[in-house]
């Protein structure tokens, strides 16, 4: 039995150490990628985030589309930082909502691709937390590394229209939660943590054009509150943060809509033309919020 034992222990220990052997592999393959990344000089505004990012934000001469549908604001706060830190020119615009508050559902219940992708990524403390956070699929997405190739850090993200016109979904994403809970969360320190290590970048959060309109205000307004009150927070914190709100832009207009929290290809098309007008040059804001700004 005692044999049996230093036996499993002794194949378990050459597992682990050959997987950790693959992981450091892998994440030398991914940081010598990162320095022959060639992001444009010239690019004004880099945006990062999810489908809200990817179904809203066309690329331009100034804008550059780097979202990914479903991402957690985890993993987009990580990709920002990369490209931050080989990019110190471009102002950065990150998604960020009433649903980024339950990003955690995004990454306990979401694409295992994106923690294979991440996990070679990120240094020990982060993967620590994210193992804590969701310890089986981390695990699982651990064990995969490497067995599906490498996920180069922005393969099939950009601009992806919505062409149709249905309101197919509901608001179920959105959930009553506390600050000190959001505070907490993996992917709201995530963005602290990119924010820490950019206090000298102008950066922008946006919360994208929505249609509220027929859905009930106290449903909707169910993490109002707390929402508001992180990106008071965040505002207070960090003087090159500023915050735009298109939340109520396009309130009466239906026709440019996909579903209630993302714009078809026509909303996008009007939507690239405000921002366009109301963002300048090199990264200087000639705009006043709809709603809430800096």
């Amino acid at each position: 039995m005692i044999k049996f034992i230093n036996k499993t222990l002794f194949l378990s220990a050459i597992i682990i150490f050959i997987f950790f052997i693959k992981l450091i592999c892998y994440k030398l393959i991914y940081i010598n990628e990162e320095h022959n990344l060639n992001f444009s000089h010239n690019l004004e505004f880099a945006f990062f985030g999810d489908s809200h990012i990817e179904r809203n934000i066309k690329n331009s001469s100034i804008f550059e589309n780097f979202g990914k549908s479903a991402e957690p604001l985890l993993f987009s706060s990580k990709k920002a930082k990369i490209f931050c830190d080989h990019n110190l020119e471009s102002c950065v615009v990150l998604s960020f909502d009433n649903l980024s508050l339950n990003h955690i559902d995004k990454l306990t219940y979401g694409d295992e691709t994106f923690f294979v992708k991440y996990i070679p990524r990120m240094n020990f403390q982060e993967n620590l937390k994210l193992f804590l956070n969701c310890p089986h699929l981390w695990t699982k997405s651990f064990l995969s590394v490497g067995f599906q190739g490498t996920y180069h850090l922005m393969d099939q993200c950009g601009y992806a229209p919505m062409v149709s016109n249905r309101f197919h979904k509901a608001t179920n994403q959105l959930k009553n939660i506390n600050t000190n809970d959001v505070l907490e969360d993996i992917n709201i320190k995530g963005l602290f943590n990119l924010l820490d290590n950019h206090k000298n970048r102008p950066f922008y959060l946006l919360r994208n054009p929505l249609y509220i309109k027929d859905i009930p205000s106290d449903f909707f307004n169910i993490n109002e509150k707390v929402y508001l009150s992180i990106i008071k927070l965040i505002l207070d914190k960090y003087k090159n943060v500023t915050f735009i709100d298109y939340k109520d832009t396009f309130r009466d207009r239906r026709d440019f809509f996909y579903d209630w929290d993302h714009l078809n290809k026509k909303g996008a098309d009007s939507f690239h033309m405000l921002l366009k007008n109301q963002l300048a040059i090199k990264g200087k804001v000639k705009f006043s919020s709809p709603n809430h700004g800096n």
